[in-house]
């Protein structure tokens, strides 16, 4: 009577076990999505604009214009370089304005890594 319980169990565990479960599973694991990268103009133009476009635009106080691709890209670093100083700073930008936040600049830098892209 022994025996028949332990092969009626054992035939019952083996029912249960299902392949597909296991290749269900492993086919259902949720990869993320790649990585994003930073573009000018949907990430750094609408920052730019506005922290700096009071005077970094065509015809604006200053004569770098922060708002074309071309211009911030050759300038990156030295606008990273200014706006990361302390607001008491000789140097500090936005000049009487609030600091960029660590996400803003880390957005500049980001763009910078990414390889300056304009879209």
């Amino acid at each position: 009577m022994k025996k028949i319980i332990y092969v009626s169990a054992i035939y019952l565990l083996m029912l249960n076990c299902k392949k597909d479960d296991v290749a269900t599973a492993v086919n259902n694991v949720i990869t993320p999505p790649p990585p994003t990268k930073t573009t000018f103009d949907v990430d750094v133009k609408p920052l730019l604009a506005t922290k700096c476009a009071g005077c970094h635009v065509a015809g604006g106080s200053r004569s770098t214009n922060y708002t074309d691709f071309t211009t911030t890209k050759n300038n990156i670093d030295a606008i990273i370089e200014r706006v990361g100083r302390q607001p008491a700073a000789t140097g500090f930008m936005p000049k009487n304005g609030t600091a960029l936040t660590a996400d803003q600049i880390a957005i500049l830098n980001k763009w910078k890594t990414d390889g300056k892209l304009e879209k």
